[in-house]
């Protein structure tokens, strides 16, 4: 599945399509797409976009992430048409938007004071101060 990082700008490899007939690359006579956030709301200009084509039968999507992204699955819907008299076809696939390790920490963080509460870090912050490491997706890896 591909990740993107927040404001990065999605290229001909990561969110992607191809398109074949009797095993052969072909471009449809149609092809847009939308994408979803992880709560399944469509992005603003994302809805029934046109595809950039990169090659014969090999197109993407003109999206950058935003840099306030909600961190997560991402869902885009690719609507095509193989020629002018066939029907609307869809294929639904799926792609993560994660953070840079390098912004601001997001996770939840025990307290020092009394380990069973948490609290929200906000700015950046040093988690390897409390022997705590953070994934892709924000989450605390406690080492």
């Amino acid at each position: 599945m591909p990740i993107l990082y927040r404001k990065e700008v999605n290229t001909e490899d990561k969110i992607r399509v191809y398109f074949f007939l009797d095993g052969v690359l072909f471009d449809p006579y149609l092809v847009k797409y939308t994408l979803l956030t992880p709560e399944c709301v469509e992005i603003n200009h994302q809805v029934e976009k046109d595809a950039l084509q990169f090659s014969t039968g090999h197109f993407y999507a003109d999206y950058t992430v935003a840099a306030d992204a909600a961190i997560g699955e991402y869902k885009i819907v690719w609507i095509f048409q193989k020629d002018v008299d066939s029907a609307l076809n869809s294929q639904s696939d799926y792609f993560n938007v994660v953070i840079d390790l390098s912004e601001g920490c997001i996770a939840s963080h025990p307290s020092s004071a009394d380990s069973s509460s948490t609290h929200k870090q906000s700015g950046t912050c040093d988690c390897s101060q409390d022997a705590l490491q953070r994934d892709h997706f924000g989450r605390i890896i406690n080492l």
